[in-house]
């Protein structure tokens, strides 16, 4: 199984997964979207992880439910998703670290708003100290994997999402997801992660 830095396990909407339905919020909201003249479409703010609100030009990571309006004709999503936002694990899995870190290196005394399901900040920031100039920051992330502090972020990738606590043990049916343990699968209807309902699930053994 191919392991991710930047899996985006909690996301604070969970249903704008897809960059269609992200697309859709601009597409029928299209009259209250105030930047007329900026210069990308609506599918490309939404590849960039926005959600639009409804409200004049103010959009919302479906990720990290960070906030942005104001915009201007030239800005690009992505940039400035990194810019406020660098902590994100969606924009920190697209676009990587050595593009994040350089879109922060720019804008080194901008306040920034705190977000609640940020990545690693810890594993982030030392990463970000051992970034050489001339090595590509992807390099170092596959480093870090592989040092002895990758057990211990697998075992933490394997809690379950509602109680942190006991390890993962539930598979859902039918969407396939191993998110949650036996004891919280039961409190709930639908799947934390994709928002299926649940017509099933079965205890899964690790070796």
């Amino acid at each position: 199984m191919e392991y991710v830095l930047f899996p985006c396990y909690f996301p604070h909407q969970p249903c704008m997964r897809s960059i269609e339905r992200r697309t859709l919020t601009f597409l029928n909201n299209a009259k209250s979207w105030v930047m007329f003249e900026m210069n990308v479409s609506f599918y490309e703010l939404a590849e960039a992880g926005w959600c639009y609100t409804g409200d004049k030009d103010r959009v919302k990571c479906w990720y990290c439910s960070g906030i942005l309006q104001q915009w201007h004709v030239n800005d690009d999503p992505w940039e400035e998703h990194a810019k406020w936002f660098p902590l994100c694990e969606y924009i920190l899995q697209r676009k990587g670290g050595d593009y994040v870190f350089g879109v922060v290196s720019r804008f080194p005394n901008l306040r920034r708003p705190n977000i609640s399901n940020p990545a690693n900040a810890e594993e982030i920031e030392r990463i970000r100290r051992m970034l050489p100039r001339s090595t590509p920051a992807g390099e170092i992330l596959m480093r870090s994997l592989r040092e002895d502090d990758e057990l211990q972020i697998v075992r933490e990738r394997e809690k379950c999402v509602v109680c942190f606590t006991h390890t993962t043990n539930a598979l859902i049916i039918p969407c396939g997801h191993l998110c949650m343990c036996l004891e919280c699968v039961v409190k709930v209807q639908t799947c934390p992660m994709c928002r299926t309902e649940i017509y099933q699930t079965l205890k899964v053994y690790r070796a």
